[in-house]
């Protein structure tokens, strides 16, 4: 009984000194419990042209069209990799999409929590959750939750740094195998998202790599390559990839008027507009500059590491903010590791002001505050659209419709593909068609003009404020004044024998422009 006694005595003494890890333990199973939840309602929040052209290209290349032969697209390939996986486990839109994302967002959040450089869990705890936080309730107002290019490119950026890149400057001694491995692999994958990461990933090789495990480094790197460059021939066409991505991007899109990125005061005063415009920018930016300087200072000799990782994440900046600085931001949720090296255990005293904080943190997680609910009740996906209705009245599943000029989510809200590998038509595909390169030249105007789909949405969007429909849209428009008729005081256009076989009269008798409300009822008549 003494000894009994005298360990239930020696408890409170234990849990005083884990008072630190227990706590915040406990305050990181609601972080990760609130996160999740957040996450899921993000899964049908906003809706963004970009991220539904990922989508439907991705819908285009499963059902076994090759990317850049047969299907358009600027991008690079790996970021079509996780709509291709989610795809295998059904038709999904939007928000099955998001879900692979997701589990993405929590690798980042995985990949924080075991970095090397965060010795104590409890600190861990804490900044995981603090992390979390920012990544879902802030980083989605810039399409951090949504299946874009930008968006995975974060991911990867922020695994590299917070596994490999920062400890290998900071704690070289605390890197581990699966860390070099990860680190070497992902920055030979990265510019396989866009080819304008290349510069940043040279860098960050650079700035990464040490004699101790140089030859394994190169070798991971060149697996990232390698696995890419399987992955490009496996979906899609190396001539194609050279002439759209390569060429395309750089000769022709590039050239465009509101793709310039401009001389280098244009880009300072982008840069610097990025870091001052708002409190937010400002708080990031100091934060980039403080966790640059503290890495530099664990540098024993010129911090020229220091200064290539500056350099490669100010990269990110060049483009400005909004969801193109989504890899900046996703990094400055990584660097501030560089603090939690050498700090000392959390003393219980303060353990108070973290669990209020915490507090605060769960409040704008739990989405309970009326602005919250109000706001993400206005921002929800729509389920259907006008267009999409009228689709789903005159077509049967497998046919296949067009909606130009960027109208990309009208394919998923219909629930059909494209009928051309061009899903939507802009100035940079006409001009690449005056003269196409390495034997790629599939034209949206002859596989419009074969295949006939039923219906098209034709905005004749003045692109960019720049360009007219006649400048781009000239042979789409032909095959339309041949082959269809337009529903009144609508874009949408019908063929003709549709139309025909709808109304019940023939194509000469369509003197006045039929209105969409006696479209649908003639429509709703016949599929009675």
């Amino acid at each position: 009984m003494p000894h009994l006694h005298t360990d239930n005595l020696s408890m409170p003494k234990v849990l005083k000194a884990h008072s630190d890890t227990i706590v915040t333990a406990l305050l990181f199973v609601l972080f990760v419990i609130l996160i999740a939840k957040y996450q899921y309602a993000l899964l049908s929040t906003m809706e963004w042209g970009d991220e539904s052209e990922t989508i439907v290209i991705t819908k285009l290349i499963a059902s076994g069209k090759k990317l850049y032969s047969e299907v358009f697209s600027q991008h690079r390939p790996l970021i079509f990799l996780p709509g291709i996986i989610t795809e295998q486990f059904g038709d999904y839109r939007n928000q099955g999409h998001r879900v692979i994302i997701a589990i993405g967002q929590l690798l980042v959040l995985l990949s924080i929590y075991f970095s090397p450089l965060v010795p104590r869990k409890s600190y861990a705890n804490i900044y995981t959750g603090i992390a979390g936080t920012v990544l879902v309730v802030y980083m989605h107002l810039f399409y951090a939750h949504m299946f874009i290019y930008h968006s995975i490119a974060g991911m990867i950026l922020a695994i590299i740094l917070s596994q490999y890149t920062l400890p290998s400057i900071v704690a070289p001694k605390r890197l581990t195998p699966t860390g070099i491995f990860l680190g070497n692999f992902l920055l030979g994958a990265l510019p396989f998202v866009a080819i304008t990461y290349l510069p940043a990933s040279l860098l960050l090789i650079l700035a990464s790599l040490r004699k101790e495990y140089c030859k394994k480094a190169l070798f991971f790197i060149f697996g990232g390559l390698l696995s890419n460059t399987i992955f490009l021939m496996v979906i899609g066409s190396i001539a194609g990839y050279l002439a759209i991505h390569i060429y395309l991007n750089l000769f022709i899109y590039s050239s465009l008027p509101h793709t310039s990125m401009g001389g280098f005061t244009d880009i300072y005063y982008t840069v610097i507009g990025l870091a001052t415009n708002d409190l937010a920018g400002f708080l990031l930016i100091s934060v980039f500059f403080i966790s640059i300087l503290k890495l530099s200072l664990s540098e024993k000799r010129f911090p020229w590491r220091s200064i290539l990782v500056a350099i490669a994440l100010g990269s990110f900046m060049i483009r400005g903010g909004s969801f193109r600085g989504l890899p900046y931001y996703y990094a400055s949720l990584a660097l501030p590791l560089v603090f939690f090296i050498d700090v000392p255990k959390i003393k219980p005293r303060y353990l108070l002001f973290i669990s209020l904080f915490a507090f605060l943190c769960f409040i704008k997680l739990s989405l309970t505050l009326p602005s919250d609910k109000a706001r993400f009740a206005r921002m929800q996906l729509p389920e259907t659209t006008e267009f999409s209705r009228l689709v789903q009245q005159l077509t049967d599943k497998d046919d296949r419709i067009i909606s130009y000029s960027f109208n990309n989510f009208e394919y998923l809200a219909a629930d059909r593909l494209p009928a051309s590998g061009h899903i939507y038509y802009l100035p940079q595909q006409e001009i690449y068609k005056e003269k196409p390169k390495f034997g790629i030249g599939f034209d949206a105007c002859e596989e419009i003009d074969t295949y006939r789909p039923k219906i098209m949405l034709i905005d004749k969007w003045t692109a960019w404020g720049r360009f007219h429909w006649d400048t781009y849209g000239k042979c789409i428009q032909e095959v339309i004044n041949r082959n269809y008729i337009q529903v009144a005081g609508k874009p949408y256009y019908i063929r003709q024998d549709v139309l025909v076989n709808l109304m019940g009269h023939s194509a000469d008798k369509f003197s006045k422009l039929p209105s969409l409300k006696e479209i649908m009822t003639a429509a709703r008549y016949t599929n009675r």
